[in-house]
């Protein structure tokens, strides 16, 4: 069955009604979402040479709506734009990240 949502506050509009486990599982998938895509500009940059920050944030953007399109064409899990969203998320992170240490790195040989 193939099984999609795009509406962005359904996961999160009744949760004063779940309980402990059922919140404890946001969580887990909030964060997971979120720290798999942290290493996204990482590799895209190291890999391509890409260095602008909107194409890494493009294309880890493109990245996550087609692994959830993939997901709702195997019907494997559920396609998702709260995942996108948190893909996104882990994708600006990531960038962060990447720039603030090729800035320490770049302090550092100075000395």
């Amino acid at each position: 069955m193939r099984s999609y949502n795009l509406n962005i506050w359904q996961r999160y509009s009744d949760i004063e009604t779940l309980n402990e486990w059922e919140r404890t599982f946001l969580d887990i998938d909030f964060w997971g979402n979120v720290l798999m895509f942290i290493p996204f500009p990482y590799a895209i940059h190291y890999l391509f040479g890409v260095e602008r920050w909107w194409k890494l944030l493009l294309s880890g953007i493109f990245t996550s709506i087609v692994v959830e399109f993939l997901q709702f064409v195997f019907k494997i899990g559920i396609a998702d734009i709260n995942d996108v969203l948190t893909n996104t998320l882990g994708t600006d992170l990531g960038f962060l990240l990447l720039y603030g240490w090729k800035s320490f790195v770049k302090i550092i040989s100075r000395k």
